[in-house]
């Protein structure tokens, strides 16, 4: 389940559906993974002293920031009609 949500980016919801697990279930089950990885010391990042350290190997780090449309339902007259103020009776006294 956790390698799924990595590599093919599937939000909680669907994984929970795949696996009938609740979304609950299925976000302790990435979280315990990820801990459990980072405390095996195999998978953990550098900390700030060794990223700029005079030993750091690292020169430069470039980041992603282009924009992606967001799809929107096109609007359309009838979205947007407003109802008539006469179109509900009035009461008479």
């Amino acid at each position: 389940m956790s390698l799924k949500y990595w590599r093919q980016y599937v939000t909680q919801k669907e994984l929970s559906y795949e696996f009938e697990v609740g979304e609950a279930t299925t976000h302790d089950t990435i979280v315990w993974v990820e801990n459990t990885l980072v405390k095996s010391g195999k998978f953990s990042l550098p900390g700030k002293k060794a990223l700029y350290g005079e030993e750091s190997e690292i020169e430069a780090a470039f980041v992603d920031v282009t924009e992606s449309p967001v799809e929107r339902p096109k609007k359309t007259k009838k979205d947007t009609t407003a109802a008539r103020r006469n179109a509900t009776p009035k009461k008479r006294s």
